[in-house]
């Protein structure tokens, strides 16, 4: 019994808690349009552009970023604060956003990649993907939310010495559409991120740990 209680009392000091925090994204709800987000177009015609409107309105949202179904390979970027979080800060980031769909009778997919970009070293350290779900394989220009509280998940290995200090943005791409049109629209809103820190050991546990293991063997 003693064995066992100490054993889990070293497991439970050796690992430091979990870490979380909230990292800034200026206009994160598309309201301002203060040029917080850069825009790399994938056509000579703008993609990636805020609506409001009745239809937007009625799915209880003010300003959107919507793009459109023509414009595969588009993105949005903003970089977080290095006092906030830098590369090698933290491993794991969850993104929390609205999203929804304006669909066109020929279109039933819809597909954006959130990804972590090192910006000091031109790599992606994470991604995940989001499709959209088409309200309507037969209607036109029926607007749809496909989820108040859409979520995506991005993790990484965020150890690695060369990661110390480098500058980390949150970048969304159009990679994948069923459509090639201009009515074919997704929207998003309200984006957050939260970013928690992987546990590791530190060093006051594993001297602990250290202790434990001898005194377990003394008392053999």
């Amino acid at each position: 019994m003693k064995k066992t209680f100490l054993y889990s009392l070293g497991t439970a000091l050796c690992f430091q808690p979990l870490t979380a925090a909230t990292l800034t994204l200026a206009d994160s709800d598309f309201e301002t349009n203060t040029g917080a987000w850069t825009y790399f177009e994938a056509q000579h015609f703008s993609n990636w552009y805020t609506h409001n409107d009745g239809n937007s309105q009625a799915l209880g949202l003010d300003t959107v970023l919507a793009s459109q179904s023509r414009g595969a390979g588009s993105t949005i970027q903003q970089s977080f604060l290095t006092t906030e979080a830098t590369a090698d800060s933290y491993g794991s980031f969850t993104v929390l956003f609205d999203a929804g769909f304006r669909s066109y009778a020929a279109s039933t997919l819809f597909q954006i990649t959130f990804s972590i970009e090192n910006l000091s070293d031109n790599t992606t350290l994470a991604t995940s993907t989001f499709d959209f779900s088409n309200p309507s394989s037969t209607g036109i220009d029926i607007w749809s939310a496909d989820d108040h509280s859409s979520q995506v998940n991005l993790t990484y290995d965020n150890t690695a010495a060369s990661l110390a200090g480098d500058t980390i943005a949150l970048r969304v791409t159009q990679t994948a559409n069923s459509g090639n049109n201009w009515l074919t629209t997704s929207y998003i809103d309200n984006i957050s991120v939260t970013a928690t820190a992987v546990p590791e050991p530190s060093i006051s546990s594993l001297i602990g740990i250290a202790g434990l293991s001898l005194l377990l063997r003394r008392r053999r």
